[in-house]
């Protein structure tokens, strides 16, 4: 509460080579140069990476970091990919092209193209380092299956007491003076701010009403719950992952090595 906030999705590195282009390259540049003197006290970034971390350093910061199977990244990516991601000038102008090319295969031949595509993204989390001890390490299947008790735990990390008061926190002034950030410290959160955010996010909630695992796969919240990779990969695309990723998922603990 009564923080300044700012949201990034550009990464250092691009698809197909774009952080080399121009328009991208200062877009890279613009975001990267503010990390380190921007007015802002709370940061989110939904493709970071050791470059990012570093500029971070200065601003003696804490921040958690969210991780996901990379084979259901695959899955993810390539529905997200040919039907609802959004095209974006400067993230991704690429995007256009490449789901022509995604529907103009069948499934099978697009996960591998998919598989492809993955390389910037995965070169991020073979990179990054899961030791930095102002970085809360968690994953998404953690916080599918017990987002309050993960995030009370990332509340708890980052310095923000979730706390109950005992007012009427229904009234009309309360909640006036709440929106003025006057009734509570600025490193608290009141509880039922906590639940109702938690409630709001919830994937019945985000997808229209769908129960997590009922599908859309025309929708950018597609399914809802992890593993589907299982239904997806084929031998062809077990071994195109292993060979252009190998020791991934161990390193990131989905697995104990590459014979799955």
């Amino acid at each position: 509460l009564g923080k300044k906030a700012k949201i990034e999705y550009i990464a250092s590195e691009l698809s197909y080579e774009y952080h080399k282009k121009e328009e991208q390259k200062q877009a890279i540049d613009v975001v990267y140069d503010s990390v380190e003197n921007g007015d802002f006290d709370i940061f989110c970034h939904g493709n970071a990476d050791n470059k990012l971390v570093k500029k971070l350093e200065s601003r003696n910061f804490k921040a958690f970091h969210v991780i996901r199977d990379p084979r259901d990244i695959v899955v993810s990516g390539y529905f997200s990919h040919k039907n609802s991601h959004p095209v974006h000038p400067i993230f991704n102008p690429w995007l256009s092209k490449y789901r022509e090319s995604l529907n103009s295969h069948n499934k099978d031949e697009g996960l591998l193209l998919e598989i492809d595509y993955c390389t910037t993204y995965f070169k991020r989390l073979n990179d990054w380092n899961y030791s930095n001890p102002n970085i809360y390490e968690t994953k998404f299947e953690t916080l599918i299956r017990s987002p309050e008790e993960e995030f009370r735990r990332i509340f708890k990390f980052l310095g923000v007491q979730i706390k109950k008061y005992d007012i009427l926190l229904s009234s009309k002034i309360v909640l006036n003076r709440l929106a003025k950030y006057e009734l509570f410290n600025t490193n608290e959160c009141p509880n039922f701010i906590f639940e109702r955010v938690l409630k709001q996010h919830r994937y019945k909630k985000i997808s229209g009403g769908r129960k997590a695992g009922i599908v859309n796969d025309k929708s950018h919240y597609r399914k809802g719950k992890p593993g589907d990779w299982k239904n997806h990969f084929k031998k062809e695309h077990k071994e195109r992952f292993k060979t252009l990723y190998p020791g991934l998922l161990a390193k990131l603990k989905y697995e104990k090595d590459d014979n799955w």
